[in-house]
């Protein structure tokens, strides 16, 4: 053969050699585990960084002898476990588990966890004696309890020289990981970006992280926006200002916040999520709102919307994880989980989104926040309402109260105006009506029948009530308050656990000592 056609030869498959692209790396497990569609760059961040932060020291390092120190920490908590049982089971503390002691916690109401233990620790009889000492249990807590935790942990030295990796480092390969499969660069994972970078997965983590994403479809019926309308996701947690109406359920409280619409060309697909069921307010150039979703798996179905007409709301109803849940805050694990939601109902991620945990009034789309200040009809006391629980009550919802034409509210059941008011308003209406007497600072006596307690008892807003005699109990929910009945002389109905708390001088069967 020729030299020259030998040349040629070795030039072609030269060229074939450069030309076939060599293999991707695959993306490391510490980081790899960390991918979820709709996970933001904050979150991920987080996510990756977090783990590492429990083993590393307070420069930011983290060494093979490090690893090694977590994972003995871990195998000494699981002998502890171990022995705590053995001490539950070993009825005469005699240091023996015998088969007499585990028939007679058979015999116990909690016996068949009790078996359960006793069955795990009799499998470490090793000398077959039918007993176990306490040198047996000890045996029996075994290291590869902990492995899980060591080895990820492990994981995360490959990212530096495989016996010390620094935060910094760590972060970089997080950062680059991410841009990597964020081919928009919206700085949210989607679905078909997961799925996109499979083959770069670790084979054990990749079937699991993919298919995760392919299963996370939404379960909201909603109209999507149109290819020109701006996308809006408001987060809040509640109200500052509580409504008199409510959706569905009047042991729930109702807050309200205000949205005003700016002005502007392009149409506005609105999504707003909240945990307090809401009445949403929406004024000014509601005519660019082609639709507002409400969508929240608790509050989204109690909610309703003022200011807009049935065919520009959207009720998302049917709840789930994978519809909506509530935010308000930047950066959360609710937030990326509110984005993740809002891409499977839309199929791209929001053009605004913000959040905050009480809402007076928020201006879309450029999200600004603002707090209305209390007027001072807002805080004047109305006519029918007790002066002392009134103010109280504005210590919560600095507005006050805000009255709405059920008939104007669009929600999937028709609102109705609350018999009792929730929470402080409820008090001061009942009080005022002399259906209840106030005898000091958050104790007040039931004296006459009432249709229900106020909605919304629960935490700073609990009280204690006596029921005087003759007087039913009354309907709906007391939450975290203490009703205590004068004829019975004991705690009655579902709050004799509430009692217990705020009095322990209360024996168990919920009567004052």
């Amino acid at each position: 053969m020729k030299p020259g056609v030998v040349l040629g030869l070795a030039t072609v498959c030269l060229s074939s050699v450069a030309s076939a692209a060599p293999p991707e790396e695959l993306y490391p497990p510490a980081v790899a585990r960390s991918i979820r569609e709709g996970q933001t760059l904050e979150a991920f961040l987080q996510s990756v960084m977090s783990p590492f932060r429990i083993g590393a020291d307070r420069q930011g390092t983290l060494t093979r002898e490090m690893v090694d120190r977590v994972a003995k920490q871990g195998d000494a908590g699981n002998k502890v476990a171990i022995l705590a049982q053995f001490i539950k089971l070993d009825l005469n503390q005699d240091g023996m588990i015998s088969k007499a002691e585990i028939e007679e916690l058979r015999a116990q109401p909690d016996g068949n966890v009790a078996v359960l233990l006793s069955k795990a620790m009799l499998s470490t009889d090793t000398d077959g004696d039918g007993n176990v000492s306490l040198l047996e249990a000890y045996r029996h807590a075994q290291p590869s309890q902990q492995s899980g935790r060591r080895g990820n942990l492990a994981d995360y030295l490959a990212l530096g020289d495989g016996s010390k990796v620094t935060a910094s480092q760590v972060l970089d390969k997080a950062m680059a990981v991410f841009q990597q499969i964020d081919s928009d660069r919206n700085t949210v994972l989607s679905r078909d970006e997961i799925a996109k970078v499979g083959s770069r997965l670790p084979p054990e983590l990749g079937r699991t992280v993919v298919s995760n994403a392919q299963s996370q479809i939404s379960s909201c019926e909603v109209p999507r926006p149109s290819a020109n309308a701006e996308t809006v996701l408001l987060g809040t947690y509640e109200g500052d200002a509580m409504a008199d109406v409510h959706v569905n359920n009047p042991d729930d409280e109702t807050t309200t916040s205000s949205i005003v619409v700016q002005p502007g060309r392009t149409p506005l697909y609105i999504v707003v999520t909240s945990y307090e069921a809401q009445i949403w307010d929406v004024s000014g150039a509601v005519e660019r709102v082609e639709k507002l979703i409400v969508a929240a798996p608790v509050g989204g179905v109690r909610s309703g919307v003022v200011g807009l007409s049935k065919d520009r709301v959207a009720l998302a109803t049917n709840g789930g994880p994978g519809c909506m849940t509530y935010f308000y805050k930047s950066g959360t694990g609710e937030t990326a989980n509110a984005r993740r939601a809002f891409l499977g109902m839309v199929g791209s991620d929001a053009d605004h989104v913000s959040g905050i945990y009480s809402l007076s009034r928020v201006s879309v789309p450029d999200m600004t926040f603002e707090d209305l200040a209390p007027t001072s009809e807002s805080r004047k006391v109305p006519e029918q309402f007790d002066a002392s629980s009134w103010r109280s009550g504005l210590r919560f919802t600095p507005r006050g109260l805000v009255r709405f034409d059920p008939a104007s509210v669009v929600s999937s059941v028709p609102a109705k105006r609350y018999e009792v008011l929730p929470q402080e308003f409820g008090l001061s209406q009942l009080v005022h009506s002399g259906h209840m007497e106030q005898r000091g600072s958050g104790t007040f006596r039931i004296v006459r029948s009432i249709p229900q307690f106020p909605a919304g008892l629960a935490g700073a807003h609990s009280v204690q009530f006596s029921l005087a005699k003759g007087v039913p109990m009354p309907a709906g929910d007391p939450g975290h308050s203490c009703v205590v009945s004068e004829e019975k002389d004991e705690a009655v109905g579902p709050s004799a656990r509430a009692c217990l708390m705020m009095h322990p001088k209360l024996d168990p069967q919920g009567k004052f000592k």
